[in-house]
């Protein structure tokens, strides 16, 4: 096989095993319940995965722009087998404690930002030419990730908490450790040139070469701008992610077993946030030859979650709530196959990982929001750890996402118009 091509493949399937701090909600309320957490402190955990992967994604950017991308894959390998090992050893042993599960869950984090950022850089170098499709290719098995692993569970591990946990340290950190060899640059291509759109509405070949880290991407309005918009679309998926769990045993009730129908959803949100991350980035190629902005891509992430956000309100049976997971897991997809080649081909491909771990670090801020947000609506509507308001537990969460949606639908048409208005001139 083609040096490119194995690269490409398995860094496909180091990806694949970076992505499951979105399977956390097939299991946090089992964790919950045998450790006695309510779902404010559940949300809180569930919020430290988001930490490890994009607060201290920052230091693995800064790692992998120094060393390369051999090291932070393996020291990511380490960081999931210890992470999903010490949760593994909280539920066995009912260690009920948050604190130990939050900076476990952390560590797994950090050890799915390293080696998923490292997949992506890789890719990027590897094809130039079609940088957006090459790197759609690891971002996609990131939103596969928990499609794979929840639906192992669901075959393999029905009801088996304990089972399934131990398969995450197994095999997340196997992924990462046996294939680090085959993940690397080839050195033909490794040469390209980190031709940078200024405009997203021009080609690469045609726009200047740039290379903007560190204060200066600090002092770029430009940068702030898609910080707000990746916080958005991250903290309100993540609220529902991170939710999942809750939102079922709300609209079934309390005394039904809800694992099968968990792990569904996950599944469900993974899939689609697979086939949006695949479409983004291959379209918005398309998009760019034809001189039209890659933030196409995001206005439609923007318009699926706001959508997600009002029928969140609205649907009140299980049998609906497919829709919401539907139009989430697209959103998220749509956000996340695209934002790394609109960062990289804004700031350079030299300081890519740092400069895409500081824009992802905005999704840690607004998770922490959303998610807390959640979790206090949630409990104010129980009784112990129970609710019984079947949609009203957690309507006025999504409400509130829903305007915030609505602003920045309005802020990225913005933004396109005058890319337009730009790119006439």
């Amino acid at each position: 096989m083609d040096s490119r091509k194995l690269a490409l493949l398995c860094s496909f399937l180091v990806a694949s095993g970076c992505g499951t701090m979105y399977v956390y909600s097939a299991y946090a309320p089992q964790l919950a319940t045998r450790l006695h957490f309510n779902a404010s402190e559940s949300q809180i955990i569930g919020l430290c995965g988001t930490v490890g992967v994009s607060l201290l994604g920052i230091a693995a950017g800064i790692i992998i722009d120094k060393y390369g991308t051999t090291t932070p894959i393996v020291l990511g390998g380490v960081f999931l087998m210890l992470g999903y090992s010490l949760i593994t050893l909280c539920y066995i042993k009912s260690i009920e404690s948050v604190l130990l599960c939050a900076l476990a869950l952390m560590a797994a984090g950090f050890g799915s930002g390293m080696s998923f950022v490292a997949s992506i850089k890789v890719c990027a170098l590897n094809y130039p030419e079609n940088r957006g499709t090459a790197s759609s290719i690891p971002l996609a098995a990131f939103g596969l990730s928990a499609f794979l692993f929840s639906t192992i569970a669901g075959i393999f591990f029905p009801g088996n908490t304990q089972g399934f946990l131990i398969l995450l340290t197994v095999l997340t950190s196997s992924l990462s450790l046996v294939l680090v060899p085959f993940v690397r640059v080839i050195p033909a291509v490794s040469h390209a040139e980190d031709e940078a759109l200024l405009d997203d509405g021009c080609s690469s070949s045609s726009c200047e070469s740039v290379d903007i880290y560190g204060v200066s991407l600090f002092k770029s309005i430009d940068f702030w701008k898609h910080f707000l918009i990746i916080g958005c679309i991250a903290g309100c998926g993540q609220m529902y992610i991170y939710g999942c769990g809750y939102v079922i045993r709300a609209l079934v009730g309390p005394d039904v077993e809800t694992s099968g129908v968990q792990s569904f959803h996950v599944a469900m949100i993974s899939l689609l946030s697979f086939c949006g991350r695949l479409l983004s980035g291959s379209i918005s190629d398309v998009l760019t030859r034809y001189q039209y902005s890659r933030l196409w891509m995001i206005f439609i992430s923007l318009a699926l979650g706001l959508v997600g956000s009002f029928l969140a309100t609205v649907v009140t049976e299980i049998s609906f709530l497919w829709m919401v997971s539907l139009s989430f897991g697209l959103s998220y997809g749509f956000c996340y196959g695209v934002y790394p080649t609109i960062i990289a081909e804004m700031f350079g491909m030299t300081y890519f990982s740092q400069n895409w771990g500081y824009s992802g670090s905005s999704a840690v801020f607004s998770a922490y929001f959303f998610t807390t947000t959640f979790g206090k609506v949630f409990d104010s509507h129980s009784k112990g750890d129970v609710c019984y308001e079947g949609v009203n537990c957690y309507k006025s969460a999504f409400n509130m996402a829903f305007y915030v949606f609505a602003v920045f639908v309005v802020m990225i048409l913005y933004m396109i118009h005058n890319n337009y208005q730009k790119f006439k001139q």
